[in-house]
């Protein structure tokens, strides 16, 4: 599908405005982010930025062994900081959400070639950007790092698999792979996409298109083991135990419990709506398996309040995320003009059930409410799940 030029400058123009406003929300002066951390001993700079933090956070993952293993963000932070004369906090906010903005760019770009629509491909652009991880991708708890980049090289991956260019593709996927391992989760929505139906012979078909992917998977697999094991002195127990106690950790008491199923929630429950209201199709498959997979892999080996780590399902979405939203829009629409009074009355009640939820059992365990917008964010996001599953609004659509 060939793009007009003009269209591609609407989404990038599209893209950049929404970066802008993600970022003037990271440095709100009430807000507490990674880049304006101003609680004791931390300070903001004359910049806008809190330097001091910015540098404890690169030195971090340049000497915590298991980050240390991932070098490619902390490299450009630094090059770019030493080659341009930035100050690291100014070279990290400029990397990672020029990654954020390639990424945006690139998800309406993909988009547009999966629905061939250009309104649902802006609208895929705004919900990439409104998702929780995006949004406060470098607030507590969520502490984005190279997690920027390793989104625009899996929206590559997808781009090509559109144009049917897997060699590009594989590519793509194993520079995701080099900046964050965890992208292997996606191999099963990725065979899905290449095999929409399950079949021996379908397999054999198309052998070609995904060999690529699972050989320089497996090569990626087998360097990193090499790698860990000169790193570690040979001591592969270490980094496993540690993973295996995060489950403890996730569920210690009511408190993170509550907090562990909500991190979910934020991130992927409009995701979750939209997709089960409509017809199946390979993206759909390709969502549900990579969700219930990653999912387990969170819950049971990261901090699962460290809610960024549930996006990797939603480049499955992404690409449709504009028309199912747009259809679900159209049902709330026509509801309300069936019946006025009774969706205004299930509105009402949405809003009561939604701010319950939101403002008194989902209380964060390592930020102040005032600290963030996370709670307004789940109260508009409820408010709009519990309309869309509105019995009158049910009723209306058989009417209509």
């Amino acid at each position: 599908m060939s793009i007009p030029f003009k269209t591609i400058v609407a989404f990038f123009a599209f893209s950049l405005t929404l970066m802008l406003v993600v970022l003037s929300v990271h440095l709100w002066p009430g807000n507490n982010s990674m880049l304006n951390l101003h609680t004791w001993p931390h300070e903001v700079d004359a910049n806008g930025i809190s330097e001091k933090y910015v540098e404890e956070v690169l030195v971090y993952h340049e000497t915590e062994p298991t980050f240390a293993r991932r070098v490619i963000t902390t490299k450009f932070v630094r090059f770019f900081s030493n080659a341009f004369g930035l100050s690291l906090g100014i070279s990290f906010t400029l990397f990672n959400f020029g990654m954020l903005l390639l990424t945006g760019f690139c998800i309406c770009l993909l988009a547009l070639k999966t629905t061939q629509n250009v309104r649902f491909a802006f609208l895929s652009g705004l919900l990439f950007w409104l998702s929780f991880p995006i949004m406060f991708a470098f607030f507590p708890t969520i502490y984005s790092y190279d997690d920027p980049l390793q989104y625009l090289f899996i929206t590559l991956t997808l781009l090509a698999f559109i144009d049917k260019n897997y060699t590009f593709a594989a590519g793509f996927f194993t520079l995701s792979l080099f900046v964050r391992e965890s992208g292997l989760l996606l191999l099963p929505g990725i065979f899905i996409l290449l095999n929409s139906d399950f079949t021996i012979q379908s397999i054999k078909e198309n052998a070609r298109k995904w060999a690529p992917f699972f050989v320089l998977s497996f090569i990626f697999i087998v360097g990193k083991i090499v790698a860990q094991y000169f790193i570690q002195d040979g001591n592969f127990t270490s980094d496993a135990e540690d993973r295996f106690a995060v489950f403890a950790f996730n569920f210690q008491d009511k408190q993170f419990a509550i907090e562990t199923l909500f991190s979910f929630t934020l991130v992927s429950l409009l995701a979750l709506i939209t997709f089960l209201k409509e017809p199946p199709s390979k993206w759909k498959n390709a969502f549900f398996a990579t969700l219930i997979l990653n999912t387990i892999i969170v819950v049971l080996f990261t901090q699962a309040r460290e809610s960024r780590l549930f996006l990797l399902p939603l480049f499955f979405w992404f690409p449709l995320a504009g028309k199912y939203f747009w259809n679900a829009l159209s049902q709330v629409k026509n509801a309300f003009a069936a019946s006025t009074l009774k969706m205004s009355f299930s509105a009402g009640a949405a809003i009561f059930i939604a701010y319950a939820l939101a403002y008194n059992v989902y209380v964060p365990t390592a930020m102040q409410l005032h600290e963030n917008w996370h709670n307004e964010y789940l109260f508009i996001l409820l408010t709009f799940v519990l309309v869309l599953h509105s019995p009158f609004l049910k009723t209306s659509s058989k009417n209509g």
